[in-house]
C-alpha cells in the first residue's frame, strides 16, 4: 500500500487534515470497543515485532492463530496455574508429537468452519 493519507488530502493541507483525523479517530475509539482493541494492539510493540516478522503470508498468519488458540486451551484446561514458559513447553511438545498436531489442527480446521458458518 502506497501512503494512504495522499488519498483523502493534499501534502499542503495535511497537517490540517492530521488534527481532523486525530478529533476524528478518538471519538471512533471511544465508540467502538473493536476500534479500540485493534488500535491497542497494533500500538503495543511486542504485538507489532510479531506482526511485522510474522504476518505477511497467509499461512504463517494461520499458524500464529493456531498457536495463539492452543495457548490459550492450555491456559483454560489446566488444573494448576502455569507461568507462560510452562505454557510455551506444553505448547511445543504438542506442536512436536504428530498425533496431537494432527489432532489439533483438525480441531482448529473445525473451529474456523464453525466460525464461517
Amino acid at each position: 500500500m502506497s501512503n494512504l493519507l495522499s488519498l483523502y488530502t493534499s501534502d499542503s493541507k495535511a497537517g490540517e487534515c492530521i488534527d481532523q483525523f486525530e478529533k476524528n479517530g478518538k471519538q471512533l475509539y471511544n465508540q467502538n470497543e473493536y476500534y479500540q482493541n485493534i488500535v491497542n494492539l497494533m500500538e503495543h510493540p511486542e504485538f507489532r515485532k510479531l506482526f511485522n516478522a510474522h504476518f505477511f503470508e497467509w499461512e504463517n498468519i494461520q499458524l500464529i492463530v493456531m498457536f495463539m488458540k492452543l495457548y490459550e486451551h492450555i491456559e483454560k484446561t489446566s488444573t494448576i496455574k502455569l507461568n507462560g514458559y510452562q505454557k510455551l513447553y506444553l505448547l511445543d511438545r504438542i506442536m512436536k508429537t504428530r498425533p496431537l498436531r494432527q489432532q489439533l489442527c483438525d480441531q482448529i480446521q473445525k473451529w474456523i468452519e464453525l466460525k464461517n458458518t
